[in-house]
């Protein structure tokens, strides 16, 4: 049940496949993004940072705002009077639950939320509308403070953000003393536990990086690659076309040696492929492949391209011949 999906969600109980859930029910249809981030945004508000000990003063309070100040602040909410008269109906629903689920616990209580990622890229929102990617393997993390004077995540792994752009409030990705601030941009950071470093890309606008008494702004276009252990810190140009690739499932390169390509493969498929034919080594190759593929069937259409043939020694080497 959605409402209950709801509950767990915004008063931090939520499971990773309670997240997933409420991350598909959202994308299903645009109505239902809009009846949760009116609910959220007013649990958000003034709602959540008092303790209403009368359910019904509780309820009233989220009615009247849902019900009177979009309408006000936004024309073209008025048009959809029957979608806040929805939105008001969950919000009861909702409240009640709340009473119900929490008893005693104080309504000021610090809540921590985690957005988790399986074998698979998943989307999600933040409760600013900010827009997530989660590559595989990959975790972010805020709490119930996020949004009150600054919005603040953590991330194991690599992540895509579209940030809300909100100019009193920024944004910031804190890796373990590297931070990374913005006010509303789209880029990505990777910062996995396992790699002794931390890289992040821009698409667009500017980001801040800090770490040991470093900082640089970063330029759009550009990727930064900071190592944990010497503190060293560089910035190159990017693809951002190739770089952004696994955001929509896709393995993509663009002017790389047929032997860079295998060695893409090879991390992502936890493989190991041996290149002993020369002439192909350094075919220049330029292409995409949908990540759910197997690295066999990959292997096997390139072959008929480049001319090559393969051999499977085990289940994690392949030779190429």
């Amino acid at each position: 049940d959605i409402y209950s999906l709801i509950l767990r969600y915004l008063t931090g109980e939520a499971l990773v496949e309670d997240i997933i859930l409420l991350s598909e029910w959202l994308k299903t249809d645009e109505k239902n993004e809009l009846v949760f981030h009116q609910i959220k945004e007013y649990w958000d508000g003034d709602v959540a940072v008092n303790n209403y000990s009368d359910s019904l003063q509780l309820y009233d309070k989220v009615l009247d705002k849902i019900k009177t100040s979009r309408a006000q602040s936004n024309p073209s909410i008025k048009k959809r009077r029957g979608l806040i008269y929805i939105a008001a109906s969950i919000a009861a629903v909702f409240i009640g639950l709340f009473i119900w689920f929490n008893g005693t616990k104080a309504l000021s209580e610090t809540h921590h939320y985690s957005l988790i990622s399986g074998e698979a890229v998943s989307e999600f929102f933040l409760p600013d509308s900010t827009r997530i990617f989660l590559n595989k393997n990959s975790r972010l993390t805020y709490d119930n403070t996020f949004g009150d004077e600054y919005r603040k995540v953590q991330i194991e792994g690599e992540v895509y953000f579209d940030v809300t752009r909100d100019e009193q409030k920024k944004f910031i990705v804190d890796m373990n003393g590297s931070t990374i601030t913005v006010l509303g941009t789209s880029f990505t950071v990777k910062n996995r536990v396992e790699e002794d470093y931390i890289s992040a890309l821009l698409v667009e606008g500017s980001i801040k990086f800090e770490a040991d008494n470093q900082n640089i702004i970063l330029a759009p276009n550009k990727k930064l690659v900071y190592n944990k252990s010497n503190k060293f810190l560089s910035v190159n140009d990017t693809d951002i076309e190739v770089s952004t690739a696994w955001k929509a499932n896709l393995i993509r390169y663009k002017s790389l040696a047929f032997s860079e390509v295998m060695k893409m493969l090879e991390e992502h498929y936890a493989v190991k492929i041996l290149i002993n034919n020369d002439r192909v080594r350094n075919i220049i190759i330029t292409g995409a492949f949908d990540r759910n593929m197997t690295v066999e069937q990959i292997l096997n259409i390139m072959k008929r391209n480049i001319g090559y043939k393969v051999r499977k020694i085990d289940n994690v080497t392949y030779d190429i011949i």
